[in-house]
């Protein structure tokens, strides 16, 4: 699956993406660093699925 149909996929069962993240580096707050690897491809899965990123970034 591309990071696209993840996202829609867990939208579909209800995942609340504002409390996830990917990020190798967030703080400790929780917020992405926004320049890691993991932290661009979920980004850019967001944009390719059409879904605003609730993402909190530093």
């Amino acid at each position: 699956m591309t990071k696209a149909e993840i996202i829609k996929k867990g939208l579909g069962f209800g995942v609340d993406y504002s409390e996830t993240t990917s990020c190798y580096d967030a703080n400790t707050l929780g917020e992405a660093c926004g320049e890691c690897d993991a932290s661009v491809l979920r980004k850019i899965g967001f944009e390719n699925a059409n879904v605003q990123d609730s993402t909190r970034y530093q």
